[in-house]
């Protein structure tokens, strides 16, 4: 009976370590970039810049008016680099960019722009919660205004480091895997 209960309560330990072990180990981190929904793109022509969104903890107003500033330069910078015609109405794509600063001990050396060795080395042991500045370019489809592609990064640099340069950066790398404008052979037959 007694070899009984601590084979049980042995098998229960045993359970329990790997159920600890399992849960410890490291999850590959959740898409959070690219295309969300299936699109025509090769209507996709032209677009428009809708607006910046700044939210979260306080900002002051010279880096609203920065981070709405550039947001417009860079976005306009980019999809012209990628062949897309910027419209003021009727546009193809609408881009909208949100900026949030957040109180947050997490940052994801993948995101960072300064890239992971420099995010590592920049934590400082017992001083890692800090407020940290995230990005997400989210792009809708026509006039209805339909969701179809959204990168965010999260906590890409503290702060502390606000900077044009960051910021330029930032919003580079969160477009950097945006497709270029396919060209229409106005030769081949439509398919319908």
């Amino acid at each position: 009976m007694c070899l009984l209960k601590i084979a049980r309560q042995s098998s229960l330990l045993f359970c329990l370590v790997i159920l600890f072990f399992s849960s410890a180990c490291e999850s590959p981190a959740p898409n959070k970039s690219e295309f969300v929904r299936t699109v025509n793109f090769s209507k996709l022509q032209s677009f428009r810049y809708k607006h910046t969104l700044v939210t979260g903890l306080e900002w002051r107003d010279a880096q609203r008016i920065l981070l709405e500033d550039l947001s417009y330069k860079i976005v306009h910078q980019e999809f012209a680099l990628r062949g897309f015609e910027a419209v003021e109405s009727d546009a193809d794509i609408i881009v909208v960019v949100k900026w949030r600063k957040v109180a947050s001990a997490y940052q994801n050396p993948m995101d960072f722009i300064d890239g992971s060795v420099a995010s590592l080395n920049s934590r400082v042991p017992g001083h890692s919660f800090s407020p940290r500045i995230s990005v997400s370019v989210e792009l809708y489809e026509g006039p209805e205004e339909t969701f179809f592609w959204c990168k965010e990064l999260y906590n890409v640099f503290d702060a502390i480091q606000f900077t044009t340069d960051r910021i330029t950066r930032a919003l580079e790398k969160a477009l950097e895997n945006f497709p270029e404008r396919i060209e229409i052979d106005p030769t081949l037959p439509l398919i319908k």
